[in-house]
C-alpha cells in the first residue's frame, strides 16, 4: 500500500511496528460524488488538508465541471473535511474546478476560494494536492506570523504530479512537501546518515528519493546550513518496503495559534500517520497550557450583537491542556445560578453564536430543562472538575481535540451556560490564554499540581 509521509497529519498504524507508534486518523468515507461520464478522461487525485487557519480547519470541498450549456456545475465532494486528514486517490474528470467553503456550507456560493479554473489535469496521471496556508486577514497580523523568508502563506492548493501509489522497487520512495508557514528553508536528514531532503522552502515539493531501505530511523529536520536542529522524529519504516512516501512539514515552530511542528504519513487510502517526536525535555510546549473564561450575563450574544442578559449569576472556568496525555482538564465554578441545564464549549468569537464542540456540564437531558434530570440551582458556589479527551469532542471538530486546542489558542471558543429561563444562554465568556503574569506567580504550585488537579471527580 502506498504511503505519503506528511507533517501535520496522522495515520495508519497497522504498517508500523516497534514502540514508537503513531496516532491514526482515517480518511473520509465515500467522499466523492460520481462525476464521471461515459468515456470521459479521468485522473487520480489525493487531497491532504494541512491548512491550520481556524476559519479553514473544517471545510467543504466542491468539484465542478462544465455542463451541456457550458456553465460550471458543482457538487459537494467532501463534507466537513477536517484539518490533518486526507482522502485516498480519487478518480476525477480532468477538466475540473475545485472550490473550498466553510463547514456546513449550503452551496458553492459560500466558497472562500476557487482553484484550477484554467487548469486541465493530465489523463491517467496521479496527483497529490495539499491545501495549506491561511486566509486573507491573517497573513499580515496575529495570530499568524509571516514566513521568515517573505514567502506567500495565503491559503492555496499545491499540486504535485506524477505522484506514486507504490515505490519503484523494494525500498521506500520519499516525496517531501514543506507546509509549515512560519518555518524557513530546511533539510531533512537521517540522524548519523545521509541528507534526504536538501534546501526545501515553504510551499514546495522535493523528491522522490528512491530506494530508502526499510528500517527504523531518527529523522532530523535542520536549518538549511545544518547549524541547528529544528526537531527530530522517530520513523519506523520497517514494514513499508515497496511504498511511496511524501514527507511534509506542518504545524508551527512557535505555537500557538496551532499545533506544534511535526511530521506525519498519509497512506494511499487516506489514512494519516503522525511520526512520534523525539522527547524534548524542558520544552514548555510539551507541558501544560492554561486557559480561563470569565462567565457573565453581559457577554450574551443575539443576532451577531452583544446584548447581554440581566442576571445575578456569574462564574469562571479554568482549563489546563496536558500535551503529553492529549487531554484538556477543567474546573468550572458557578455562583447564584438558577435552574442551569447544560454548559458547553462553543466555537465562535465574542460576537458570534457557534456550534457546541464539548460538554462541561449536563444536568438535564435537553437544553431547555426537559427530559431526564433536574436543573441546578444554588445560592452558594457550585464547583465541578472534569477531563475532555478526543472522544468527548463533538460537532464540526468531532473526535479532534488538537483542533479544539488550536481554536482555543486562536481565541475562537467560548463557554456558555444555559438555563430554563435563558435557554440560548445566561452567562458566557470567551476562552483566553491565561495571563503570563499570573502563570509566573503560580509557577511553583503548577509544577506540583500539573499531573493532579482538574481531573474527573469521584
Amino acid at each position: 500500500m502506498a504511503v505519503l509521509l506528511v507533517v501535520g497529519l496522522t495515520g495508519c498504524a497497522d504498517q508500523l511496528t516497534g514502540t514508537n507508534q503513531a496516532e491514526t486518523r482515517t480518511a473520509p468515507s465515500d467522499p466523492v460524488a460520481q462525476l464521471a461520464k461515459d468515456g470521459e478522461a479521468m485522473a487520480e487525485v489525493q487531497i491532504i488538508h494541512n491548512a491550520d487557519d481556524p476559519k479553514a480547519r473544517v471545510v467543504d470541498v466542491y468539484v465542478g465541471q462544465p455542463n451541456e450549456s457550458g456553465d460550471t456545475e458543482f457538487v459537494k465532494a467532501l463534507d466537513n473535511f477536517k484539518y490533518r486528514t486526507a482522502t485516498g486517490f480519487l478518480e476525477l474528470p480532468t477538466d475540473i474546478e475545485v472550490a473550498v467553503a466553510p463547514a456546513n456550507s449550503r452551496s458553492v456560493d459560500d466558497a472562500i476560494a476557487t482553484f484550477f479554473e484554467d487548469t486541465t489535469l493530465n489523463e491517467g496521471e496521479k496527483y497529490i494536492v495539499v491545501a495549506d496556508g491561511v486566509l486573507p486577514g491573517f497573513t499580515d497580523k496575529p495570530p499568524f506570523e509571516g514566513n521568515p523568508e517573505g514567502l506567500n502563506i495565503a491559503f492555496n492548493l499545491y499540486p504535485y504530479t506524477p505522484a506514486r501509489a507504490e515505490a519503484t522497487g523494494d525500498g521506500v520512495d520519499l516525496l517531501a512537501f514543506h507546509g509549515a508557514t512560519d518555518a524557513t528553508t530546511v533539510d531533512v536528514a537521517v540522524q548519523g546518515g545521509p541528507t534526504l531532503v536538501d534546501d526545501i522552502s515553504y510551499g514546495s515539493f522535493q523528491g522522490y528519493v528512491e530506494g530508502v531501505a526499510p528500517g527504523e530511523y531518527v529523522l532530523d529536520v535542520t536549518t538549511a546550513d545544518g547549524s541547528a536542529t529544528v526537531a527530530s522524529f522517530n520513523a519506523n519504516l520497517s514494514e513499508l518496503g515497496g511504498s511511496a512516501i511524501t514527507v511534509v512539514a506542518s504545524g508551527f515552530l512557535t505555537p500557538p495559534p496551532g499545533p506544534k511542528f511535526g511530521l506525519l504519513a498519509v497512506t494511499a487510502d487516506g489514512t494519516v500517520l503522525e511520526l512520534p517526536r523525539v522527547d524534548d525535555e524542558g520544552d514548555e510546549d510539551d507541558g501544560v497550557t492554561e486557559y480561563e473564561a470569565e462567565l457573565e450575563g453581559e457577554n450574551q450574544v443575539q443576532d451577531g450583537e452583544v446584548v447581554g442578559v440581566e442576571t445575578d449569576a456569574e462564574g469562571e472556568v479554568e482549563f489546563k491542556y496536558i500535551r503529553a496525555q492529549n487531554e484538556l482538564r477543567y474546573k468550572i465554578e458557578l455562583e447564584e445560578i438558577e435552574e442551569a441545564t447544560q454548559a458547553h464549549i462553543h466555537l465562535g468569537g465574542p460576537s458570534e453564536n457557534g456550534p457546541v464542540v464539548a460538554f462541561l456540564l449536563q444536568f438535564t437531558e435537553n437544553i431547555d430543562g426537559s427530559g431526564d434530570g433536574e436543573p441546578l440551582s444554588t445560592d452558594d458556589t457550585f464547583v465541578k472538575e472534569g477531563t475532555i479527551t478526543a472522544d468527548d469532542v463533538i460537532g464540526p471538530l468531532d473526535g479532534d481535540l488538537e483542533s479544539l486546542i488550536a481554536e482555543m489558542n486562536a481565541g475562537n471558543t467560548y463557554v456558555n451556560v444555559h438555563t430554563t429561563e435563558n435557554v440560548p444562554g445566561e452567562i458566557r465568556g470567551q476562552i483566553e490564554l491565561e495571563d503570563d503574569g499570573d502563570e509566573d506567580d503560580d509557577d511553583e504550585d503548577d509544577d506540583d499540581e500539573d499531573e493532579g488537579d482538574y481531573g474527573d471527580e469521584g
